[in-house]
């Protein structure tokens, strides 16, 4: 329905990757699978709805199962949009509103976050995936970091936009043929040579390693660090400053249009913040000890990155949405306030 070099299906089909040269350049060489536990054959037409967490929970426990392996990895594909967990809608209407992984255009659903994480959890009782890959928009913020660090021992993401060409495939699995000891941390690094490769000329292009051992330190320094700022913040004078230093100064990763989230570069954060408020502030030496701790649990996390911008970047955490003529919205959405439902993340 899409591609008819391969004939004109437009079901679900699995695949088992093969490699090589054969007669012909437009024919799939890779070998067409079942797999029973999704009612998936080759002679059927069975048409599975792709933003279902049941879909990619069956799929990764079928493989498991079917090709036992020393290493597992998750590679999500396709667009995504960030950190929400909101209802599932009609995605026909702009994508920038919308934010999550996944998108069914024949089901009108995406998977959000959440249903993400729960995809992961019963596939992931015998063992954490090795590495989960974000072939994705928004896919490297600290907010996914954060729900899926219980998943997998590795997260490679790029915490703001991916050009439609995304990952460069057959410069990542050259290379990797051709290590002898491949470990998921080598594949990582891979991932983020390959994506360099392709994208060093291009603007605004980043990419991270994310181990997953020390996130959960990494979000406790940085929730203590800005609740120390947030205390600082004692007049209206403060806050427009800060408000004008985040949105000039701070890296930022956005789709521009109103509606869209902007993710802001937490290192980039960091430095700012910290050159504004240790010449404002009394206690200097708590400043710098929450500073200090912060980036070393910031050089914890990030094992390897790659960033086009000249100050570098390494991972993104939401801070606010563009209103209606490029403002900012003066309220975080409900679905970001801890506590407002279970399903929430963080």
């Amino acid at each position: 329905g899409y591609n008819t070099s391969n004939g004109n299906w437009s079901c679900t089909k699995m695949f088992k990757l093969k490699t090589g040269k054969n007669d012909s350049d437009i024919k799939f060489i890779s070998e067409e699978i079942s797999c029973p536990e999704l009612n998936l054959y080759p002679e059927s037409e069975v048409e599975l709805d792709m933003s279902s967490n049941y879909v990619l929970e069956s799929s990764i426990s079928f493989m498991k199962k079917r090709f036992p392996a020393e290493y597992y990895g998750l590679i999500m594909w396709g667009h995504g949009t960030g950190w929400r967990n909101d209802e599932v809608v009609n995605v026909s209407s702009d994508f920038s509103t919308h934010k999550a992984y996944c998108y069914d255009l024949n089901s009108n659903s995406y998977m959000t976050l959440f249903q993400l994480s729960q995809g992961l959890l019963n596939s992931t009782m015998d063992g954490k995936l090795d590495f989960i890959g974000f072939d994705t928009c928004f896919g490297g913020e600290l907010e996914n970091a954060y729900e899926l660090k219980d998943y997998c021992k590795y997260m490679v993401g790029s915490e703001g936009l991916t050009l439609a060409s995304g990952w460069n495939y057959e410069v990542l699995f050259n290379r990797i043929n051709e290590i002898i000891d491949l470990t998921p941390l080598n594949l990582c690094n891979e991932i983020v040579y390959a994506f360099e490769n392709e994208y060093k000329k291009k603007k605004s292009a980043v990419i991270s390693v994310i181990d997953m051992f020390y996130v959960q330190s990494l979000f406790d320094s940085f929730e203590d660090y800005m609740k120390f700022l947030s205390d600082a913040i004692k007049n209206e004078l403060i806050r427009d400053e800060i408000m004008h230093i985040i949105s000039s100064e701070v890296i930022s990763y956005t789709y521009g249009a109103s509606g869209s989230d902007v993710y802001l570069d937490v290192n980039s954060l960091i430095k700012e913040t910290y050159d504004y408020f240790i010449n404002k502030i009394s206690d200097v030496i708590e400043l710098e000890t929450k500073t200090e701790t912060l980036y070393r649990s910031l050089d914890n996390a990030i094992v390897n990155s790659w960033s086009s911008l000249s100050d570098g970047s390494c991972l993104g955490v939401f801070f606010f949405v563009f209103a209606s003529g490029g403002l900012y919205s003066c309220t975080h959405p409900y679905y970001y306030i801890k506590n407002y439902s279970i399903d929430l993340i963080m």
